[in-house]
């Protein structure tokens, strides 16, 4: 398309271990440390029927204290454990 910008937005989305169960602590300390390390945005994937699931007050915690989170994907089918 002539006259349009290309626009280059470069992401990656992370879910936390499968199959373990861990600590919503563990959970935030995991993705906490990806989004320190990552030179590039994080979007969070929830998905508690493989993996510990990512709580309403860690998704907070994490979308607070951490500008490399930039969105959740969340597969849990349960709308109402995001945050607005």
């Amino acid at each position: 398309m002539r006259g349009v910008p290309r626009v280059r937005r470069a992401g990656r989305r992370d879910r936390q271990p499968v199959y373990y169960r861990l600590s919503p602590e563990a959970v935030y300390a995991y993705f906490k440390e990806i989004a320190d390390r990552s030179p590039i945005d994080v979007t969070l994937y929830n998905i508690p029927m493989f993996a510990s699931p990512i709580d309403v007050p860690t998704i907070a915690r994490l979308a607070e204290e951490c500008p490399r989170v930039v969105g959740i994907k969340d597969s849990s089918g349960d709308i109402s454990s995001c945050p607005a």
